[in-house]
């Protein structure tokens, strides 16, 4: 991979750009989470995996000790999930980690479908892109009976699975490789999303760039034309 690196950035950040496809088709082991994580760290000089899962545990019970404390002062949203999040019980790191981000999805008045998929728990990876009607921006595929429930992750982005997890695999494994996919493959945050995605790079990853930012613009300068578009 160190070896390989600038022949990989060179690739992804060609003019016009590839799909993902393509540069999967070239790179394969870019998409297995240590291929990915690899290359993470080789572009920002963080683990992502060590980093993210620590951060979703305590960070995550900070989040949500916040919400259940002032629980009369949120909307009907919020306080349900709350709800739902207390009758999970004593939480495991697992389920601390997926309510922190569902919280502040609601918080932030976002969809949980703008960055999860939560198709039927025995979906296999063909059925999931020949049935499920993809999204072509990226998303955290969840399988199991509840986001919260869930004990299987797949990403997906250009409505096909990229990652496929191992089952040893918890959720911070799973949402570092879908937050890393942003960076290692260079794509934008989707604009459906873009709020809890910040969320999720500076408060739990700590990327915190003075200017710039990866949130989807209104305008912008296509990289396979050099047009301005919407």
């Amino acid at each position: 991979m160190c070896l390989t690196y600038i022949s990989q950035q060179q690739l992804i950040n060609s003019c016009p750009s590839l799909s993902v496809a393509e540069i999967q088709e070239q790179w394969p082991f870019l998409f297995t989470r240590k291929g990915l994580s690899n290359h993470f760290y080789k572009l920002t000089g963080i683990d992502i995996s060590e980093r993210l899962s620590q951060a979703l545990i305590t960070k995550g019970r900070r989040i949500i000790n916040y919400f259940s404390s002032q629980k009369l002062k949120w909307n009907l949203g919020i306080r349900t999930l709350i709800q739902q999040i207390e009758s999970e019980g004593v939480l495991t790191n697992n389920k601390v980690a997926t309510a922190a981000i569902l919280l502040m999805m609601k918080y932030y008045k976002e969809d949980e479908d703008s960055l999860f998929v939560l198709p039927d728990e025995t979906s296999t990876r063909m059925s999931l892109e020949a049935e499920s009607n993809l999204p072509i921006t990226p998303r955290l595929i969840m399988l199991g009976q509840s986001s919260m429930t869930a004990t299987c992750w797949r990403v997906s982005a250009e409505g096909r699975v990229i990652v496929e997890l191992d089952k040893e695999n918890i959720f911070a494994d799973a949402m570092s490789v879908f937050f890393g996919s942003f960076y290692v493959l260079n794509l934008e945050y989707q604009e459906s999303a873009c709020a809890t995605l910040e969320l999720i790079q500076r408060f739990f990853v700590r990327i915190n760039p003075e200017e710039g930012t990866k949130c989807t613009s209104k305008f912008g300068t296509s990289r396979k034309t050099g047009t301005t578009v919407k």
